[in-house]
């Protein structure tokens, strides 16, 4: 059985600038779905997109 693992504690600095990376990873990938045609890459994008914003939606209550 393995010992459960424990959340990174970040200092608010950390944390504003992983927000940051974030939004512009999240501006990135919109800006690349808006000029795929593929159906399945597009599909991949949105799944991306998806997890970058959970990730964001996360990280905005602890930024406060």
């Amino acid at each position: 059985m393995s010992a459960p693992v424990s959340a990174p504690a970040f200092a608010p600095e950390e944390l504003a600038l992983l927000a940051e990376l974030l939004e512009r990873e999240q501006r990135q990938l919109l800006s690349e779905l808006s000029h795929t045609a593929t159906a399945a890459f597009k599909n991949q994008l949105r799944g991306r997109i998806g997890m970058v914003e959970r990730l964001l939606n996360r990280l905005r209550p602890i930024e406060g």
